[in-house]
């Protein structure tokens, strides 16, 4: 068979084409009553799927967030606490150092007073360089021995 014969026959099986019209009518999109293609459904779902898991997201974000927050208030109120606690002791740190405080508290409390003219040690000068023990010549001059 030639060419040209199977063109004819081509042009015999298309008589919508010589005629110069076309047989097959074109596809037209089904749509619904809201003029959205399955398609155009099929995106707009997957969009508020997205949008919803970013809600959700956003959501559980800012609950942790104030867990934290709320955590780090605890410790500022923590720490104000401890810092008022120490500036209570160093004052009483200060009054307990105090030499009039200390006086008071060996003289009354200790029942401490103080050295009479006649209560002293004095050291030769043997004992000043340190060759005897002057803390055993103390308590024996204390306690009499």
């Amino acid at each position: 068979m030639s060419q040209a014969q199977t063109y004819r026959q081509q042009n015999m099986y298309r008589p919508h084409e010589r005629a110069g019209y076309n047989a097959r009518p074109k596809r037209t999109r089904r749509t619904s009553s809201s003029g959205l293609t399955a398609r155009d459904r099929q995106h707009l779902l997957m969009m508020l799927i997205i949008a919803g898991v970013l809600g959700i997201i956003i959501i559980i974000t800012t609950a942790f967030s104030a867990t934290i927050n709320y955590k780090n208030n605890q410790l500022q109120n923590d720490i104000t606490v401890l810092e008022g606690e120490v500036e209570a002791l160093e004052i009483e740190i200060q009054s307990a150092n105090n030499i009039a405080a200390v006086e008071q508290k060996a003289a009354h409390d200790l029942g401490m007073k103080y050295a009479e003219g006649s209560s002293y040690v004095v050291l030769s000068s043997d004992e000043k360089n340190g060759n005897d023990n002057f803390a055993a010549k103390l308590r024996n001059n204390a306690y009499g021995q």
